[in-house]
């Protein structure tokens, strides 16, 4: 069987591998249940968030660092560097970097 490449779905085949290799499961049954438990969750979180697919996303960079590239723009403002020089060197759009400027501005 091939293995799933979502996150949602590999969850969902591993909950329903583990469920497979349950006592109560004849050894036989197990790869048959394990399909079959993996269609039923599929159908129930359709069921409950009308939808074919799920995305699932996570930080791009960490908090920690976020701040740490924030602070390092807020620095570069200050010192009076460009927003291009900035957004080329933190890898940031220059859109960001200038509604830091803004921020700055207002408070």
């Amino acid at each position: 069987m091939a293995r799933p490449s979502g996150l949602l779905t590999r969850i969902i085949t591993a909950a329903a591998d583990r469920l497979a290799q349950h006592p109560s499961i004849p050894v036989d049954s197990r790869e048959a249940f394990s399909a079959a438990a993996v269609s039923v969750f599929e159908c129930a979180i359709n069921d409950m968030l009308g939808a074919d697919s799920v995305r699932f996303g996570g930080w791009a960079i960490v908090p920690s660092q976020r701040n740490a590239r924030r602070e390092r723009i807020i620095e570069a403002i200050r010192a009076g560097h460009s927003t291009a020089e900035i957004a080329s060197r933190e890898l940031v759009s220059q859109r960001q970097v200038q509604r830091l400027q803004r921020e700055m501005t207002t408070s």
